[in-house]
């Protein structure tokens, strides 16, 4: 991340601040937010009058997901691990790495958690510092000071946009073929068994793998609270 965006944010976080207050009574028919609001996109558009891709971060940054906006759409990355406005990693390939970018300012990224929240419709509190929710596409994990240290901290999960099948499973060399075989044996035969392992280890995958085998006429009952699990039936 340049010099040049934490300079401009700052220019654009002193015209904000050297905004005077919206009074809702001056405003019939109109909402004060939503007021506000515009006042903001017009600062950061007369800052950015000179550089498409600066307005694009700068729009981003304080109506969006700023520095996570890319990793929504990168389909190698399956979690985001946001630590504070300048801790950001990730889970690309099975492997965690720090992301090279993070929130122009701690302001932005109080924004973003608070955006988030509402859209998720989930709350944290000192009574109950932590909240789970979706967003986006994504289970989220929030958690609040003091519970989490110094920050607010933000794990958020990628929902896989097509399920795992043990066939795909298998072409990523995932397991042995008799191993796989035996798992498609287990389900057709309605034994029970358990999936077991650590975070990120494909829990949810083999789950989905293992569900997608079942027959269209198969009953179907899951006790979880997950949405990522996929049935492939109605029934």
């Amino acid at each position: 991340m340049g010099a040049e965006l934490l300079e401009l944010n700052n220019e654009i976080v002193s015209a904000i601040e050297r905004l005077p207050p919206v009074d809702p009574h001056t405003l019939p028919g109109r909402n004060g937010a939503l007021e506000g609001e515009e006042r903001v996109r017009e600062i950061i558009s007369r800052a950015c009058a000179t550089s498409g891709e600066a307005h694009e971060r700068m729009q981003s940054e304080y109506f969006g997901a700023g520095p996570l906006e890319r990793l929504f759409s990168d389909p190698e990355v399956t979690e985001i691990i946001v630590n504070g406005p300048d801790s950001i990693w990730i889970e690309k390939n099975g492997q965690l790495e720090e992301w090279q970018d993070r929130f122009l300012s701690a302001l932005t990224y109080r924004n973003f958690v608070a955006r988030m929240s509402r859209e998720a419709g989930i709350q944290a509190s000192l009574d109950c510092p932590f909240a789970d929710g979706h967003w986006r596409g994504c289970r989220i994990h929030l958690a609040i000071p003091p519970a989490s240290g110094a920050n607010v901290v933000v794990t958020l999960r990628k929902h896989a946009s097509t399920p795992w099948t043990l066939a795909g499973l298998a072409a990523r060399n995932w397991a042995r073929p008799e191993a796989l075989h035996a798992l498609e044996d287990l389900v057709g035969g309605r034994k029970n068994f358990l999936v077991v392992g650590g975070t990120g280890s494909g829990k949810t995958s083999v789950l989905n793998a293992c569900l997608a085998t079942l027959s269209e006429r198969e009953r179907t009952l899951i006790i979880e609270d997950t949405s990522e699990l996929r049935v492939p039936n109605r029934v």
